[in-house]
């Protein structure tokens, strides 16, 4: 009769047994009966259950049949077969799994065995010098010894759970990773390739005995992306392997040297810390254009590596603060003498091992670096190995290793170490006798049942009750959900000691409630609330995983996306950031080297794989679920990340119980519910499950389902397909529907496009090109997708992606001697190399509006021929800039423009001509046409022209001195230029803002504004940050700081160099000289602007912003410098023309101000007084701060000389105000130093 104790444990299995019943869960089942028999062999209720558990389909154990007898509790039977059926299956059992048995029932019995794609480690092992054996023996003697061969061959491969694919007369094929897949596959295989060849050698000296015959053996290992499934029928069915990587691992055989274990690169990469290996070698491998890569393994190491981590990449902990504090409570409790359970849990990869490594640096700390803490790990191949977590230990204890001998271990074991008590070490010794007999078919009297158990229960009470009396001890159990039910119910008997002792029992386990470390965190959280704590370890936050990825790998040139799409994809799971880091590395997209890491630029983030290991984490999560559950997950990872519950109803077998499926994987904590308006949603909690489950999917299958997705989405949202065209075009893109997904793809770029969403636009476009081309389309079909996508691309600013597929229109239609395709190509090519935002080069873009001006006429294409009038127009805006013949092509393209009704071009012709009709001085005629254009983008939403639009009326409001109408202008475009994402649009309002706020005194706004504006240029066209550091460079030199001026002046020239406008560019070059004392350089940068019969034009662009009117003023100040004054007066302020609505030219108050230096210099005096108090109202109207101080100092000066002290200091003040409103707004210290400190403003300051 069991003790009271016992007989608790007992009843405490039995109703998890029948918890486990009502599931269904038949393999759980067998487990707790088998526990319960192990406590009481003749218990009924156990022994029914067992039965029912061996009955049932479902899958129960990995051991072959001759192993599940010898774990069989004594006094139990085994039924004989009753039928054929059952003599076919016991057959069977001899060499399949009965995982892999109940899974291939079940795929007949539902008419399946279509196969999946795995990542499956592969091993081919053969008996060597069976060649020559067979030839000397009779047949039958050869069979018994191959019988007995592969006995010793197949055994550890059932071991650590693998499949037996193929027997080949002396040889077998194995795989590890399916039916039933496991996170640690690749190290399963190498170690049963280890033991195969470790454990026939007893064999082979009994063959040598008894036959002379020498015989060895050697393993090939690979591991690679394979088909799996079922070939044959009935009862007659082989599950095998299919793929080339299955080529790789017969090769790694074929090479290895007799008695040795040979592994290819791939399967080295995810095991290398674990083992011992020699130098590697190259092989030829038939159908591989390079040499392959092999590593002989040598053995386990001693101290396991950890397959954790990035060699040369480290971090500290992250986001755990919480729970290191926590833990330290724990700690500092355990070493004032409180013993204590903390149960650690958290999904794998989220940092469990990382915190128990920083757990035992703070209990060194606390307690010294000598205090104990003892580990133990559980290991996913012993799970049925009884007591293994604690065997691990004892093991230690005595100094037994895995190759010692059985005489060896009874020699060591029967030396009992000193460090135990007297008391307990009898105890101890014989309960690991007992423990290493368990199960064998060693001689002598063996404890049993609950005497064994009785036994083991005292020695570990008493080894570890007298560890912790000496010292405070933490005894560390990590991966506890691999545990074997034995060691659990062990564990938690020895609970209680937390009561007596100061032992922490430190478990760590995924929160997985069907394995046997749930139940104990239960007993602990119910029976001992006191000494207790738990610790859930969540996600990383956002910002904590930014700093992970940051702190592993800085990878410089990068494309933006690549951090996003792997934060997106691993949820912030540390081992998952790790993982994919590491892919880049092994793959080569980013390359390490002395300059630290750098991205290869030819690398598509999109091409970047789910990490094979990781990819075999997941699936092993998956492989745990029941078929239909299985199933379903599949189904959704075809629909997406997140998928709607009334999409996957439909697609869904009838046969599936979907509600229950659901809750399954939800339990299974596999996807969560997103929401459930205005459908029920679902999403995967990571986007690595979801891809997981979509890469195990046969293609024909994916192809049937996303067929079935896109008709059931078709049929839910029929009246709101274009919300839903770019999943459509997706899963009928999948299906291989051709049509259909060309029609939603173009309704999916329509959408884009409208919205602004370029990237999105374009991609779209790009896939209904490529199917276009598959088929028949119109011209006009081609011409448009062609056109669309190079929309987006340029207002995205992606100019050169956009000329390299007009290149491609041009191509196809030169190819197919289809005119209208090539016209087409060669006039958006031309706009794009005409205008001062694409990719501005006159020669380029005259030589392609000639070729395509002539197509144009040939084909009476009245359309394109307005069209090319007008890219000629704007050649003569940024090449030669001879805007009275740009004024004739604007003419000539709007007549035809007008006639045939062409409102759109029309647009575009009136919004360039503006600029030349400015430039020749007809201010209403220019007005007018922008002012018509505008309406029409307006009325039309044509958002990126109306921007353009906008910022050219600012400029041209600048110009003039109207900073408040200039403004409201640019507020609009700014606001339109960020919603569309156009950075060339953004970058351009930005420099225009910078000058509103230098006028305004806003010295560090607009600084900020230039800065802005630089950092969204990186891709674009050199003449846009190219113009930014002009403004700078002007900027920097109307403030008097003159280095910087020159500094940035500098950067513009060299970044417009390869442009036409470099004439443009050298205009702060020469205010930056001038303002350094570099007269003659400042003379020679100037001259440009004043050479050349078509230069003069240049004079009047003042709407292009500060810089175009700057010449005015450094031509007066390079005079006045030169001390030449009647020249200063001898240039004329007033403008050519009126100014329309009373504005004034910008630079016109620091005209007027040289104008009466020079005056005052000639001691005309008043005069100079009149130019000053004009300059005065012209600064106060504009609202120049800028231009007004020094105005107000000049004057302060000229009222000193006529002795009005009073006015002139009253001046001085006003002055200092202004300089002092500037300096608090510098943007910073530094900023604020060099402005108070330039010449001009220190010498204010130092005046009285």
């Amino acid at each position: 009769m069991p003790s009271e104790r016992v007989q608790r444990q007992i009843d405490r299995l039995l109703d998890q047994a029948e918890e486990a019943i009502a599931s269904q869960d038949w393999m759980a089942v067998g487990d707790h009966a088998r526990s319960v028999l192990r406590l009481d062999p003749d218990n009924r209720d156990a022994l029914t259950y067992l039965a029912a558990s061996e009955r049932d389909p479902t899958p129960q154990t990995t051991l072959p049949a001759p192993e599940i007898e010898s774990q069989r509790p004594p006094n139990i039977t085994v039924p004989a077969p009753e039928n054929e059926e059952d003599l076919s299956r016991a057959r069977l059992e001899q060499y399949i799994p009965k995982e892999l048995l109940a899974k291939l029932e079940g795929a007949r019995a539902k008419g399946a065995g279509s196969g999946e794609r795995r990542v499956v480690t592969m091993l081919f092992c053969d008996v060597t010098g069976s060649t020559s054996a067979a030839e000397r023996l009779d047949p039958e003697e050869w069979a018994e010894i191959m019988n007995g061969a592969f006995g010793h061959l197949i055994s550890p491969i059932y071991r650590y759970e693998g499949t037996l694919a193929r027997l080949m007369g002396d040889a077998i094929l194995a795989f590890f990773g399916a039916p039933i897949a496991h996170e640690d596959d690749p190290q399963r295989a190498v170690l049963a390739g280890l033991d195969i060849v470790e454990g026939i050698r007893s064999y082979q000296e009994e063959v040598k005995n008894k036959w002379n015959l020498d015989f060895g053996v050697r393993v090939g290992i690979n591991t690679g992306l394979v088909v799996v499934g079922e070939v044959g029928s009935d009862m007659r069915v082989e599950y095998t392997v299919m793929g080339d990587a299955i080529n790789l691992a017969a090769r790694m055989e074929q090479t290895a040297p007799t008695g040795s274990v040979q592994i290819s690169g791939d399967t080295h990469n995810l095991i290398a810390p674990l083992f011992e290996f020699e130098a590697p070698e190259e092989i030829e491998v038939k159908g591989k254009s390079q040499p392959v890569a092999a590593y002989r393994v040598i053995g386990s190491k001693a101290i396991p590596g950890s397959l954790r981590g990035i060699e040369g990449l480290s971090t500290p902990v992250i986001g755990r603060d919480k729970e290191i504090g926590v833990l330290r409570q724990v700690l500092e409790n355990l070493h004032q003498g409180s013993g204590g359970i903390v149960c650690l849990m958290g999904e794998a990869g989220i940092g469990k091992s990382c915190l128990i490594d920083q757990a035992q640096k703070e209990w060194a700390t606390i307690a010294g670096a000598e205090a104990p803490w003892i580990v133990g790990r559980g290991v996913s191949y012993d799970t049925t190995r009884p007591y293994g977590l604690f065997m691990q230990r004892l093991l230690q204890v005595f100094g037994i290793e895995d190759n010692d001998s059985r005489e060896t271990v009874r020699q060591k074991v029967a030396t009992s170490p000193d460090t135990f008590a007297p008391e307990v070490q009898s105890i101890v010794v014989r309960a690991v006798e007992a423990l290493l007999a368990f199960g064998s078919d060693a001689g002598g009297h063996q404890a049993q049942g609950e005497t064994l158990q009785n036994e083991l229960y005292e020695a570990c009470h008493g080894m570890w009750k007298a560890a912790a009396a000496f010292a405070p001890t933490v005894l560390v159990l990590d991966d506890l959900h691999w545990a074997d039910p034995a060691s659990v119910e062990l564990m938690i008997d020895m609970f209680s000691l937390v009561d007596e002792v100061p032992l922490l029992f430190f478990c760590a386990f995924r929160p997985e409630r069907q394995s046997p470390a749930w139940q104990a965190k239960q007993a602990a959280e119910t029976e001992y609330p006191h000494r207790y704590t738990e610790v859930n370890l969540s996600a990383l936050s956002d910002d904590d995983s930014e700093i992970l990825f940051g702190n592993l790998l800085n990878i410089t040139d990068s494309p933006p996306e690549l951090r996003d799409m792997i934060l997106a994809k691993t949820g912030g799971n540390p081992l998952f950031v790790e993982e994919f880091l590491r892919t880049l590395i092994d793959t080569g997209a980013v390359i390490r080297d002395e300059g630290g890491t750098h991205w290869r630029a030819d690398t598509m983030v999109s091409d970047i794989p789910i990490p094979n290991n990781l990819q075999a984490l997941l699936t092993a999560r998956i492989d745990r679920l029941e078929e239909d559950a299985r199933r379903t997950l599949q189904l959704s990872s075809v629909i997406g990340r997140s998928f709607q519950h009334g999409v996957l109803q439909i697609i869904s077998d009838s046969s599936i119980a979907l509600e229950r499926q659901l809750t399954t994987l939800q339990r299974a904590e596999l996807i969560r519910k997103a929401g459930r308006i205005p459908d029920l949603e679902y999403i995967f909690r990571h986007d690595l499950t979801r891809e997981a489950a979509y890469n195990s999917i046969l293609l024909r299958e994916r192809r049937e389902f996303h067929q079935r997705v896109g008709e059931a989405v078709e049929e839910m949202f029929g009246d709101r397909l274009d919300e839903q065209a770019h999943l459509l075009a997706h899963h009928f893109y999948q299906a291989g529907e051709t049509q259909r997904a060309l029609k939603y793809s173009i309704m999916a770029g329509d959408t884009a496009a409208r919205l602004y969403a370029n990237e999105e636009a374009c991609t779209h476009y790009t896939r209904a090109i490529d199917l276009a081309r598959q088929g028949e389309l119109e011209n006009e079909e081609i011409i448009d997708l062609y056109l669309a996508r190079g929309r987006a691309q340029e207002v995205g600013g992606n100019f050169e992606n956009a000329l390299a597929g007009y290149q491609e229109l041009e191509q196809l239609g030169r190819s197919g001697s289809n005119p209208a395709l090539e016209l087409a190509a060669l006039t958006v090519s031309a706009t794009i190399y005409s205008t001062i935002n694409g990719r501005p080069d006159a020669e380029k873009a005259r030589a392609l509006s000639e070729r395509s001006l002539l197509l144009a006429q040939e084909l009476n294409d009245h359309r394109s021929e307005a069209k090319i009038l007008w890219n000629q127009m704007l050649i003569e805006n940024i090449g030669d800039h001879d805007y009275h013949k740009a004024l004739e092509y604007g003419e000539q393209s709007l007549r035809i423009a007008r006639m045939y009704g062409l409102d759109e071009q029309t647009a575009y012709t009136q919004h360039d001509i503006a600029r030349a009709h400015f430039t020749v001085g007809q201010f209403p005629e220019g007005k007018a046409a922008s002012e018509s254009a505008r309406r029409f983008w307006r009325e039309t939403g044509n958002r990126p022209m109306l921007a353009d639009n906008l910022i050219n009326g600012s400029g041209i409001f600048y110009a003039h001195g109207l900073f408040t109408s200039g403004n409201e202008l640019l507020e609009e475009a700014l606001e339109i230029s960020r919603s569309i994402g156009s950075v060339l649009l953004e970058s351009v309002a930005l420099s225009a803002m910078a000058q509103s706020h230098m006028e305004s005194g806003e010295l560090g706004r607009a600084l900020a504004a230039i800065d802005e504006g630089l950092s969204k240029t990186e891709s674009a066209p050199d003449i846009m940050p190219a113009l930014l550091h002009a403004t700078a460079a002007s900027v920097y030199g109307l403030y008097g700081i003159a280095q910087r001026s020159l500094d940035e002046a500098i950067k513009a020239i060299g970044l417009a160099s390869l442009s036409h406008q470099v004439w443009y560019f050298q205009i702060p070059l020469a205010l930056a000289h001038l303002k350094n004392g570099n007269l003659t350089e400042a003379s020679e940068a100037l001259l440009p602007m004043y050479e050349g019969p078509k230069m003069e034009s240049k004079q009047n662009m003042e709407y292009l912003g500060i810089i175009s009117p700057l010449p005015y003023l450094i031509r007066n100040e390079l005079a006045l410098a030169q001390q030449d004054y009647d020249r200063v007066l001898s240039y004329s302020i007033t403008p050519r023309d009126q100014v329309a609505e009373g504005g004034e030219r910008i630079v016109l108050p620091d005209l007027l101000r040289v104008r009466a230096l020079a005056l005052n210099a000639l001691g005309r005096v008043g005069e100079a007084g009149e130019n000053l108090a004009q300059a005065r109202i012209a600064a106060e109207a504009q609202g120049s701060k800028r231009a007004l101080w020094p105005i107000l100092i000049e004057m302060s000066q000229v009222a000193s000389i006529q002795g009005n002290q009073d006015q002139s200091q009253r001046l001085l003040n006003e002055s200092k105000e202004i300089i002092d409103f500037i300096a608090a707004r510098c943007g910073s210290p530094e900023m604020r130093y060099e402005f108070l400190n330039s010449p001009h403003v220190r010498l204010v300051l130092e005046t009285g």
